[in-house]
């Protein structure tokens, strides 16, 4: 196996959209509403239900995880089916590429982790010390560590040049379900067990804070650009927007018109929008800043898992228990009508 240490140094990456310090108080938010978001197609592949999607940084390619036991490539522009990596003996419940593009991450129900070569697909290493399921990896925004979180209740940091672990810390001892790397690099965000969300501190794993509010375990979190609010997705049917920089730990805002439970969350690169999906079988679209469901997609026929925005924001993407993927293309609001 080529080593990671190997390959070409991760570039260090961009802002999406040059909007990190975007603040939900903003008056003037950098993007106009979405006006609609119309499907392009659905991806077809795998035999069994799709639990993780990730873009490929420069929005061409998708990764996806399935119980099929693999990771699949696809490009988006035609549909096409480029790459099967198979490596994993339980389903593949996440998967991440690095924000340089130059490698995967995939988490297994095995309890390990695989980091492939995105370009051949080459598995590269595998990181071996949880001991249970792998629910979640994130990578930190400079590419050089991987944090994952599992039903063994730890929140793992690695280095990717060497794959030793930085550190480990118990969040719920009956199962961390995600795990979200702040913008900036200094915090990490989990959930899981019981309804509570935990930040801590990245270098050295403190942990820093304890959100409360969820009556249900916690499927999904996500970092708004600005680094200084959170999104959470709970088995209690909402999504829950917290200010990070404020002393009040009470949700800024619950979005609570899914039926069923939330299984994921995702910020879109402008900060204002919200993508979740549920098992209702549908995902919604919320504006961030008064809280108001803008859409409703209905095109899977079961329960939806995961969300994600491309990174400039023009497409998403959704993985499901039927098996598929589907991308829509988003539309804007053009400034004649937005004025």
């Amino acid at each position: 196996m080529t080593r990671p240490d190997q390959l070409a140094p991760e570039p260090m990456p961009r802002p999406y959209g040059g909007c990190w310090r975007l603040s939900l108080s903003q008056p003037h938010p950098p993007r106009r509403p979405v006006a609609r978001l119309v499907p392009l197609r659905p991806l077809k592949g795998h035999i069994d239900r799709v639990w993780g999607v990730a873009w490929e940084p420069h929005n061409g390619l998708l990764a996806s995880a399935s119980s099929d036991e693999t990771v699949r490539i696809w490009r988006v522009s035609d549909g096409a089916l480029l790459q099967v990596l198979a490596y994993h003996t339980a389903w593949v419940l996440d998967v991440a590429w690095s924000p340089g593009g130059v490698l995967i991450a995939s988490a297994s129900g095995d309890g390990t982790i695989g980091l492939w070569e995105a370009e051949h697909g080459t598995l590269t290493r595998v990181l071996e010390g949880h001991t249970d399921g792998v629910y979640h990896v994130a990578w930190s925004p400079n590419g050089r560590m991987l944090a994952s979180v599992s039903r063994d209740g730890t929140l793992r940091v690695w280095r990717i040049r060497d794959g030793s672990l930085q550190w480990s810390r118990v969040g719920h001892r009956r199962g961390l379900w995600c795990v979200a790397w702040s913008p900036d690099g200094r915090s990490l965000a989990t959930g899981g067990w019981g309804g509570t969300l935990q930040l801590w501190e990245a270098q050295a794993g403190t942990l820093t804070r304890t959100l409360e509010g969820h009556t249900n375990h916690v499927n999904g979190v996500a970092w708004a650009p600005d680094g200084r609010h959170l999104a959470s997705a709970s088995n209690d049917g909402t999504v829950r927007v917290w200010h990070i920089h404020i002393e009040d730990d009470e949700p800024r805002r619950v979005l609570d018109e899914h039926q069923h439970r939330v299984r994921g969350v995702a910020w879109a690169p402008d900060g204002v929008h919200l993508a979740s999906a549920s098992d209702d079988t549908t995902i919604r679209i919320w504006n961030a800043l008064d809280g108001t469901s803008i859409h409703r997609l209905a095109s899977h026929t079961g329960y939806v898992y995961r969300v994600a925005w491309s990174p400039d924001g023009q497409m998403l993407a959704s993985a499901s228990d039927d098996a598929t993927l589907w991308v829509w293309q988003v539309d804007y609001v053009d400034d004649d009508e937005a004025h």
